[in-house]
């Protein structure tokens, strides 16, 4: 049973995945009419990170507020897990060493 409850949410992740990324080229694509093509890349990375966020079962609790841009967070993180949670509280983009 645990299996199969893995393969669907891993077959939900990612279909959830493919949906928002065909968003964000689409607004990539119709940029020339202008939409904003960073606005656009940023809202939909949050909403797919809120959708990963459901599927995996997390629960994000976020104490205070969230900083304005421009700042830069350093993470000394974990895991991927974080990249989830930044995605969905932050207009953030993450920056590998």
């Amino acid at each position: 049973m645990r299996i199969i409850i893995a393969i669907g949410k891993i077959l939900l992740f990612l279909i959830t995945t493919s949906y928002y990324y065909s968003f964000i080229e689409l607004g990539n694509i119709f940029s020339f009419i202008g939409s904003n093509k960073v606005k656009n890349s940023a809202n939909q990375r949050r909403k797919w990170a809120k959708a990963v966020a459901i599927i995996l079962g997390m629960k994000v609790v976020v104490k205070g507020t969230p900083p304005k841009a421009p700042f830069f967070l350093v993470s000394n993180h974990l895991s991927y897990v974080d990249v989830w949670v930044f995605y969905s509280q932050l207009n953030c983009t993450f920056i590998a060493k």
